[in-house]
């Protein structure tokens, strides 16, 4: 069912909320507000997510869990079966845009199939040997969605599901399972996506047990990362198993693929606990709390990362200047040759010139000769000038320069584009420097911070010098510069101490010779730029809304996966950390800091190849509106508070208030200005979307204390009597106590762990009321309890020959006759008859 009737005819379901719970909250106003937005939005989504299938951009799936995911989950909070119906037929009609592939994202020799979205949009990674290969990211976290709301319908009563609900659910599982979790996670070098850093392909599992046990290379630090992707397979499998368990019909798991994703999603669990950090908080009284947070630090030296410590209002500069010299090592001899160095990176704008000094050293007693500069990988519309265009060194002496001008024309793309500087001898030998330019829409305001670099000898002996770098403050303030060599001769070593000052400032630079540096003259380039990592730094806010749902999961449905994380103390760890660390407190003008440790600098600079992109300090705040934290509000009520205080802020007439709101709330830098702010209104806002529905679960946990337990343990059992048989309830929500009602003779149950167990006395089918309940209410499911006569071997319910031959039939199956009972002299049926004779002598003869 492509989206083919996507017009007056296509249909939603938009039943009245069934709940069970009844409560007035669903109805609120923020309630409201929201049904007229999905009543407005639901047909535009259905629109884009076929024009962007069908033409190959699957990033759509990544946007539909962002705006959908919340909506899902207050859905089924409210007993709201039309818009969960709703989000099944939008889900069905991706299905029809799977392709048939057997490429993947590393050549493998592989000649399994699988379906796949397929991205052949611009954005699109090319993997080697899959160019046009799925994205794992925008699959695996769209696949969570599909899985949670497989999940919700297993959950629900037939007479409950709507027309779109069965279907949908009937064509994910395939999608899920072998399509996507079976080949991600157990067919070792198939997929091959898990090859980070080592260089090694490995399945997905193997990939987490790499990850765990530290195998990966720990430099650069995202080598060992768990990423959202890892989250949300992890995540997704457990949806899977818990719809399994739910309704295993609708939700076929073969028993030996059950046990194998089971162990797979217990050593994911390891590894994120591995990765939760405790923290010390204060809440808004004053009062000691334990905060948590996950996964910090690694992302201390990715690029996105690279200015999380810089908090000034100030863009960035973004620069890296350099400076060079002749290090001597001993008297130069006379193998003659010269070296071409930039001072580091150029910012220009388009319709417009930069200049630039590209100097040149000249080493080791080189002849008379002239060294001519040209410029190659220009970006298109761009010309270079050299003034001087050539040197004789005879007259450069030991080192001279010329100024390299680079004219941008109007249509030049803007990005990143690492320019060639080339010095050509006259007897042809070259030498070259890649001088980074970044060419830009506009530049930003003044003053942008710079400086230059220049360095000075202090001293030197046979095997160590010392040089002053000093670095000049050149324009703007506020920001460091990160000292490091960007040149060294073979078996020399360089320290700087500080690592880091702010201009104007300067650094002792020790260069240690060791045996195997090359006699002579060599060049030496020291560099350094405005980078300014965090140590310990957290997620981003923006990702790590990824908490709520992929942790969501994995608490839910601990009952399903026989795991023990995250518990209570982790849950509310995290809700902690979002309140008393990354919050500013202040509930009338909300901010909050861009990562989850608390650090708030600058995010993203430049990211991708945007130039004067980023996110500054609070940028990230809207985040914490639409990534789902009243969902969590069960687990600290202030949650719920807070996302009343940004409904009240959207919603004020009071002109401090939006101003406020407008500076602060969904916007960053695109080309060195703020983009335009959000959009909040009442009929389409995709804020409004994301946010409304954890708003309205924070005021269903509000009003009830907690939710209500939702029993998962399968509803059928069998027993024999005279044998031990135990049953274990399982619920979600945290259960405090349990209870069953019509139990046979010889059970008993545990009201605090939910174990039901003891040998039964009397056969026969007992219809047992099983219950869960916790402040949040109970609930109460039947479980068909079948104890059977241990002489009733096919257990039909009657003791008879029939059970006495099959008897007889094990028994010459497994050992057939083995001694002569009757001492006729034979060994034969008539044995084997007495041996199973002497068996029913106990449980058969005195049992019903």
């Amino acid at each position: 069912m492509k989206f083919a009737l996507m017009t007056a005819v296509f249909f939603f379901m938009s039943s009245p909320r069934l709940s069970a719970l009844d409560w007035s909250v669903c109805y609120s106003t923020q309630a409201q507000v929201l049904d007229a937005i999905w009543a407005n939005r639901k047909l535009s989504l259905a629109r884009n997510l076929q024009v962007s299938l069908s033409i190959g951009n699957p990033y759509i799936l990544y946007e539909f869990e962002n705006l959908t995911a919340n909506l899902l989950r207050s859905a089924q909070l409210c007993g709201d079966y039309g818009k969960i119906g709703d989000l099944a037929q939008l889900l069905s009609g991706a299905t029809d845009y799977l392709q048939v592939t057997s490429k993947f994202n590393h050549a493998t020799g592989s000649t399994a199939t699988y379906r796949e979205w397929h991205c052949d949009s611009p954005l699109c990674p090319n993997f080697a040997g899959a160019p046009h290969a799925e994205v794992p990211l925008v699959s695996s976290q769209f696949l969570y969605l599909a899985a949670a709301a497989v999940h919700a319908v297993a959950g629900l009563a037939p007479r409950q599901r709507t027309a779109a609900m069965q279907p949908m659910a009937q064509a994910y599982v395939p999608v899920l399972l072998q399509d996507h979790y079976n080949k991600w996670i157990y067919e070792t070098r198939q997929f091959g996506y898990w090859s980070v850093c080592g260089g090694h392909i490995y399945d997905h599992y193997d990939y987490l047990a790499a990850l765990l046990s530290g195998a990966l290379p720990s430099k650069p630090s995202y080598c060992r990362a768990v990423t959202d992707t890892d989250l949300w397979i992890i995540s997704g499998v457990v949806e899977l198993l818990a719809a399994n368990q739910a309704d295993p019909a609708l939700v076929p798991i073969p028993a030996d693929q059950r046990r194998r994703l089971l162990a797979y999603v217990n050593l994911g669990t390891r590894l994120i606990q591995s990765r939760m950090t405790r923290t010390a908080l204060k809440d808004f009284q004053g009062n000691a709390v334990q905060g948590a947070d996950f996964f910090a630090g690694q992302w201390f030296d990715h690029p996105d990362f690279s200015y999380a410590g810089y908090t000034g209002a100030a863009f960035p500069g973004a620069i890296t200047r350099k400076t060079s010299f002749i290090f001597t090592t001993s008297t130069p001899g006379y193998s003659g040759n010269f070296q071409v160095i930039d001072r580091g990176s150029l910012l220009a704008s388009q319709d417009s010139s930069v200049s630039a000094p590209i100097d040149l050293l000249i080493l080791n007693n080189l002849s008379s000769t002239t060294v001519t500069f040209s410029a190659s990988s220009l970006p298109p519309g761009t010309t270079a000038a050299f003034n001087p265009l050539a040197w004789n060194t005879a007259s450069c002496g030991k080192a001279c320069s010329t100024v390299l001008t680079l004219s941008i024309g109007s249509s030049t793309p803007t990005g990143h584009r690492h320019v060639t500087v080339m010095g050509t001898a006259a007897n042809g030998v070259q030498r070259a420097t890649s001088l980074h330019l970044l060419v830009a829409k506009r530049l930003p305001p003044a003053p942008l911070f710079d400086f230059s670099l220049s360095a000075a000898k202090s001293r030197q002996t046979k095997v160590s010098a010392a040089y002053t770098v000093t670095a000049a403050l050149t324009a703007g303030a506020g920001e460091s510069a990160r000292f490091f060599p960007a040149l060294l001769p073979p078996g020399v070593d360089a320290s700087l101490s500080p690592g880091r000052c702010a201009p104007p400032c300067s650094a002792d630079l020790t260069l240690t010779v060791s045996s195997i540096a090359p006699a002579g003259e060599s060049a030496v380039v020291v560099a350094a730029d405005d980078t300014l990592p965090a140590d310990g730094i957290g997620w981003d806010i923006s990702h790590a809304r990824r908490f709520v749902h992929a942790l969501g999961t994995l608490y839910d449905n601990r009952a399903v996966t026989w795991e023990t994380f995250p518990d209570d103390a982790a849950m509310t760890g995290v809700a902690n950390q979002v309140l008393y660390k990354i919050f500013n407190g202040d509930f009338k003008y909300p901010l909050f800091s861009n990562f989850m440790d608390g650090s708030n600098g600058w995010y993203r600079v430049n990211y991708s190849q945007r130039i004067g992109f980023a996110h500054a300090p609070y940028d990230l705040s809207n985040s914490i509106a639409t990534g789902g934290w009243g969902l969590w509000s069960r687990f600290n009520p202030d949650l719920g508070r807070l996302m009343h205080s940004q409904w009240d802020m959207f919603e004020s007439t009071n002109p401090a208030v939006t101003a406020f709101w407008k500076q602060h709330y969904g916007l960053h830098y695109m080309n060195f200005q703020r983009t335009d702010p959000l959009v909040i209104d009442h009929t389409q806002s995709p804020t409004y979307l994301e946010m409304l529905p954890a708003l309205v679960a924070a005021d269903v946990y509000g009003a009830t204390g907690s939710l209500a337990p939702v029993i998962t343990s399968v509803l059928t059992s069998t027993g024999t009597i005279g044998t031990a048989l135990s049953y274990q309830i399982t619920a979600t929500n945290s259960p405090t106590s349990f209870n069953a009602a019509g139990l046979p003779a010889g059970l008993s149950v545990d009201t605090v762990t939910g174990l039901i167990s003891g040998t039964p006395t009397i056969s026969g089918i007992s219809n047992v009321t099983i219950s869960a309940a916790n402040a949040g209410g109970t609930d109460a499911k039947t479980l068909t309890l079948s104890v059977y006569s241990a002489c009733d071997v096919n257990r039909d319910g009657a003791t008879n020959a029939v059970d006495v031959q099959l008897l007889v039939n094990e028994t010459l199956g497994a050992a057939a006759c083995t001694s002569d009972l009757n001492r006729d002299g034979l060994c034969n049926v008539i044995d084997v008859q007495r041996d199973v004779n002497a068996g029913l002598g106990g449980p058969c003869i005195l049992g019903p």
